[in-house]
């Protein structure tokens, strides 16, 4: 392979037209999108049988979930492209912050997770509330303070340098 070959396999980016990258960069994306979609209403017809409640609640849960998967994603595409651009500078104090944010982030979306599913199980099966709010509720609480407290211990150093340079008084 010649060294012009090489260049342009690697560049696809740079050197493929605008409506072929648009084209195979987004038809996954579109297809798997539509997948989580036909999933969504089979499972909907599936559940319908069951009972009006259950569809309810199938009905309820899936804004909430696309909810939760769009900030993930978008999260996850920030870190990226800030990982990308810090990586290519090679500024290594930005690919630690970042990562330290990516890191901090995934803490409290396990945080969450932990806290939601006994909280969960405690409201529908030891006192038979079937309130689904509450438990995110407590959720959101205890990720909300975990957060907090990681917010504090990652920028208690930043605040105290940026204090100690410009002579401010807290």
């Amino acid at each position: 392979m010649t060294s012009k070959e090489n260049i342009s396999s690697e560049n696809v980016m740079l050197t493929a037209s605008t409506g072929k990258l648009l084209l195979t960069r987004s038809l996954p994306l579109m297809l798997s999108m539509f997948v989580a979609s036909l999933y969504n209403v089979v499972d909907s017809l599936f559940v319908s049988h069951i009972s009006e409640n259950a569809l309810t609640a199938i009905s309820l849960a899936f804004p909430i979930q696309l909810l939760m998967i769009s900030i993930t994603v978008g999260i996850s595409i920030g870190i990226n492209a800030s990982l990308s651009r810090f990586l290519g500078e090679k500024n290594q104090k930005g690919v630690n912050e970042v990562a330290s944010n990516g890191i901090y982030s995934l803490i409290v979306t396990l945080v969450r997770v932990v806290i939601l599913f006994p909280t969960l199980y405690i409201l529908f099966k030891v006192f038979e509330i079937n309130i689904v709010w509450w438990a995110f509720v407590l959720a959101n609480a205890g990720s909300a303070l975990t957060g907090a407290f990681l917010l504090k211990h990652i920028y208690s150093q930043k605040v105290a340098t940026i204090v100690s340079e410009h002579n401010l008084k807290i």
